[in-house]
């Protein structure tokens, strides 16, 4: 019998699994490779970000100065919102968001 915690991962996984199989490249969004229960914890296994999370990228970085790095990084950027309404019009995932 599922817990709460083992229900909501398992909907985690199933819609993970849905949202990796219908990615295109252009979504950027990290890709999601599995999942596995470990005694009493619940484990999802993603795409490794070497650069980490967004905030830490743009802490870290300097902005750019010239002008093909600011084209570039502004290209870049706008592709945030590509993902996010991916992610918002994909059936269950609007709740991880």
């Amino acid at each position: 019998m599922f817990d709460a915690a083992s229900d909501e991962y398992q909907k985690e996984l199933e819609t993970l699994a849905r949202l990796h199989l219908t990615l295109h490249s252009d979504t950027n969004i990290i890709g999601f490779y599995g999942g596995y229960r470990q005694h009493n914890t619940y484990n999802i296994i993603l795409e490794y970000a070497n650069n980490g999370n967004l905030e830490e990228y743009l802490q870290r970085t300097e902005p750019p100065t010239r002008t093909s790095d600011i084209y570039v990084f502004w290209k870049n950027i706008l592709k945030l919102p590509i993902a996010l309404k991916f992610l918002h019009n994909f059936p269950q995932a609007s709740m991880y968001v």
